[in-house]
């Protein structure tokens, strides 16, 4: 994680701290939650925001504004193409859920 100040790592880190006592005790009342395997695809997908909103807003010079916009595309896009969203994702389902 880059970080650039003192409230932003601080953010990252109280996002952590929630995290690990929050995934002991799902693991220890549910189920082990694989982590990696469901955060993948969205890792990537930020990995291309990111590259996106840099080449277009600063490498190529068109702004902030439309590096945000064109990055915000390539996510979805990349999220749809690297499949994050299964056939119940998609058809708006969750799990046990009744007619």
């Amino acid at each position: 994680v880059l970080v650039t100040g003192g409230s932003q790592g601080a953010s990252v880190l109280s996002e952590v701290v929630l995290l690990v006592p929050f995934a002991i005790w799902i693991r220890q009342s549910l189920a082990p939650v694989p982590l990696l395997r469901l955060a993948w695809q969205p890792a990537v997908a930020s990995l291309a925001l990111a590259l996106s909103a840099w080449a277009i807003g600063w490498r190529i010079g068109a702004g902030a504004w439309a590096g945000v916009a064109v990055g915000a595309m390539v996510y979805v896009v990349a999220l749809l193409a690297l499949g994050t969203f299964g056939p119940q994702e998609r058809a708006g389902t969750t799990v046990g859920r009744q007619p």
